[in-house]
């Protein structure tokens, strides 16, 4: 039986919350129109156990009501659930404040203590409440890459298309045989990309390392994305071949910005 003969070149990143302590927020008629748009977060894993029905916009919607009416810590943030892509099937969906505290002023104070209040809220869903880290209808957190699964990049003609739907729907049988609910697949150069149903789906499926299909094993990637640990970040390119002390140097500038006596960077 043929084996990987590498192993796959992704470390995932550990996302931490944040370390300040949340303001309890009471709606003011005054802040109407004056926060910013922004501060999206995503949910994933969206789907009744057993259901073939795939709707989480509505199945979120229907718990921020219910939230919203039994939490008074959020029942004065208004928030709007929307649909991740009106392409694409998927367990995933957007929560984001609602218009009445939208501002048209760009220099307006982003509110995301606003959200991090929803995050608490919907905490007991079993849900993934994150930040989203690309623009709405991009997201690569439940993807996962089978490389070297085809021979040749290019799939032209209908023989050939058709023969790569058969390879990929094989290849959602096997991860839906071992209990990782798959939802979709497509070709990807010479490999297969799969999304999952579940979070958890997918963080198995990069444990095991591995997949056997019809007797060949292949490696299972993470499609690499930086996900967002803290509500405001900014990635620093070209530091590759820097060394530790221009690193540390980077650091300690970062950590000179202080606000009543203390640094505004979390981590670095």
């Amino acid at each position: 039986m043929d084996t990987p003969q590498t192993p796959p070149p992704f470390r995932s990143r550990v996302a931490r919350p944040p370390t300040s302590p949340v303001t309890p927020f009471k709606f003011d008629p005054s802040l109407t129109k004056t926060v910013p748009p922004g501060n999206l977060l995503i949910i994933h894993g969206v789907l009744e156990k057993g259901s073939k029905k795939i709707d989480p916009t509505s199945i979120v919607t229907a718990k921020v009501a219910e939230i919203w009416t039994a939490n008074p810590a959020v029942r004065d943030i208004p928030v709007v659930v929307s649909p991740f892509s009106t392409r694409d099937v998927s367990t995933s969906c957007y929560l984001k404040l609602g218009p009445a505290l939208i501002s048209p002023d760009p220099n307006a104070e982003p509110r995301t203590d606003l959200l991090h209040l929803w995050i608490a809220a919907l905490a007991t869903t079993g849900w993934e409440v994150s930040w989203a880290p690309q623009l709405e209808g991009k997201d690569k957190r439940i993807w996962v890459r089978i490389p070297d699964v085809f021979a040749e990049k290019t799939d032209e003609g209908t023989d050939a298309r058709k023969k790569n739907d058969k390879v990929n729907a094989r290849v959602c049988q096997v991860f839906d045989s071992a209990g990782l609910q798959t939802i979709n697949t497509f070709k990807s150069g010479t490999g297969v990309i799969v999304t999952f149903a579940y979070p958890a789906n997918i963080d198995k499926a990069i444990l095991e390392c591995t997949i056997s299909v019809d007797g060949k094993q292949y490696w299972v990637n993470c499609v690499r994305q930086i996900e967002i640990a803290y509500t405001f970040e900014l990635v620093i390119g070209g530091t590759a071949g820097i060394d530790e002390t221009a690193m540390q140097n980077i650091r300690s500038w970062f950590a000179s910005f202080e606000h009543d006596s203390q640094s505004l960077l979390v981590d670095a």
